[in-house]
């Protein structure tokens, strides 16, 4: 189940919704921004200079305006910070990092593994078994503490829809968080959208979170060669609880949402016809 086309028609669907609804509370939201801007020169953990830093600095700082706690991690982490013990063992430390925060923004190299077709992230190690996360074989995302409600991802093919590859990366991870959001193909990491993140944090307090991901970081020719086409994704219990989160949810608000601890039915809010390199248009 997806929402499509921009925001005159996700406001149409957003409004139509609004009765499901009911309350509003203001969240002592934690928020965590965690970068990997730099990558060695390895065979397999690609060269490459990044800046995440400043492309969501207003993003950020928008979101330490509004919420109680908020903490960083660039350049020094790995795999065990996003991992979960049941699935790597004692060493994993995401109880100790994302999990202790409601809302995670991780900005990473991405890559759409063939054929397998999931989506996995480079971090800034030499090449080793920590160098590489691969979110649907070590994560479980929200099931430690029951805090962790969204996680945002800027990395390319993190929201791949071509083979499923969404799917597949992230259904199993679904153990009590919210929404995860992601980017359908290449993402667009110009300092130049910092604006648009700025933005996006500004309405996600107000309107839908995803409603505000799609509209301000649905952006055409974002780079020379395609779209930027943001992607947010949630499981929950029926269509109608799907809906209604895409729809109504927000960084405010999410308390208010029940835990989707065993999902069965997913959906999604993307771009119409959002066209990305490396990725067929939505």
């Amino acid at each position: 189940m997806a929402l499509l086309s921009k925001r005159k028609a996700t406001m149409a669907v957003g409004f139509f919704l609004s009765f499901l609804f009911v309350g509003s509370v203001f969240a002592s939201t934690r928020v965590m921004r965690v970068l990997a801007e730099n990558y060695d020169l390895d065979a397999a953990c690609i060269a490459n200079n990044l800046d995440f830093q400043s492309l969501t600095d207003d993003w950020y700082a928008e979101m330490r305006a509004n919420v109680e706690f908020d903490s960083e991690v660039i350049d020094a982490f790995d795999r065990r910070w996003f991992g979960d013990a049941s699935l790597l063992g004692a060493g994993a430390l995401d109880i100790y990092a994302l999990e202790k925060n409601n809302v995670v923004l991780v900005g990473g190299l991405g890559a759409k593994v063939i054929p397998d077709d999931y989506f996995t992230m480079m971090l800034n190690l030499s090449y080793n078994s920590n160098c590489v996360v691969r979110p649907n074989a070590d994560m479980y995302l929200g099931d430690e503490t029951g805090e962790l409600a969204i996680l945002q991802v800027i990395a390319s093919h993190s929201m791949t829809a071509d083979d499923n590859v969404h799917s597949t990366t992230w259904n199993s991870t679904f153990k009590n968080i919210h929404q995860i959001h992601g980017f359908h193909g290449d993402a667009a990491f110009n300092t130049g959208l910092a604006a648009n993140w700025e933005q996006f944090a500004t309405d996600a307090f107000s309107e839908s979170v995803s409603l505000a991901w799609v509209d301000n970081l649905g952006i055409d020719s974002a780079s020379p060669d395609g779209d930027n086409c943001p992607v947010a994704y949630t499981g929950r219990s029926s269509l109608m609880a799907v809906l209604n989160a895409l729809a109504n949810e927000n960084y405010s608000n999410y308390s208010v949402f029940a835990d989707p601890d065993s999902p069965a039915v997913w959906g999604q809010r993307a771009v119409s016809g959002c066209d990305p390199r490396e990725a067929e248009p939505w």
